[in-house]
C-alpha cells in the first residue's frame, strides 16, 4: 500500500484521521505521517485490508467474513 493509496483508503472509510487513528489504534499524528511519506508498517496494512473486508473486531477464534 503506497501513501496515496492509504490516503485515499482513510478518506473512503473515515471522516477524520482521528476516527481513523482510533480504528486502527494508533496516534492521529501518525495517520499524517503515513499520508505524508512516512513507511506504512505491515500490520497497519492488514489493518487496513480487514477493516475494508469487515473485520471490526477479532477475539482470537475462527474468522468469517461476508
Amino acid at each position: 500500500m503506497t501513501n496515496q493509496q492509504f490516503a485515499a483508503w482513510r478518506a473512503r472509510h473515515f471522516r477524520s484521521r482521528r476516527a481513523c487513528a482510533q480504528a486502527l489504534g494508533i496516534d492521529p499524528r501518525t495517520i499524517r505521517a503515513f499520508e505524508a511519506g512516512r513507511a506504512i508498517p505491515a500490520h497497519v496494512i492488514l489493518a487496513c485490508a480487514a477493516w475494508t473486508l469487515g473485520l471490526r473486531g477479532y477475539d482470537g477464534g475462527a474468522v468469517t467474513i461476508g
